[in-house]
């Protein structure tokens, strides 16, 4: 069965799909979808967007960005964090938890 998407231009009452409101994209086989926009005037054809091709880099210089980041290692033997306790990320975040000497001393503990 060959699925299209319409846009639904006002509320439509379906008993496949229930209420579909203006503005709604329907993914439905394409005798529904010509009964919506031909019969009832109710939706239009949505033109297909081709999702972009992440499998080839367009120019080298991504394609090598790629291919470092796929290159880096990854997982709980790859580091990521230098022998002081400290994160290597910038976005890190660092408790009392995880580093019990940066406490402050009045804490409770």
């Amino acid at each position: 069965m060959e699925f299209v998407e319409v846009k639904i231009l006002c509320q439509v009452v379906t008993s496949m799909h229930g209420t579909l409101n203006q503005g709604a994209i329907l993914r439905t086989d394409a005798a529904f979808a010509k009964h919506l926009v031909d019969d009832c005037g109710a939706a239009e054809y949505v033109q297909a967007k081709k999702a972009p091709d992440l499998a080839a880099p367009k120019s080298p210089r991504k394609a090598a960005a790629v291919k470092a980041v796929s290159a880096t290692p990854s997982g709980p033997d790859a580091g990521g964090s230098s022998d002081d306790g400290k994160a290597d990320e910038p976005d890190a975040v660092q408790t009392s938890a995880q580093n019990p000497g940066d406490a402050s001393p009045d804490a409770p503990g």
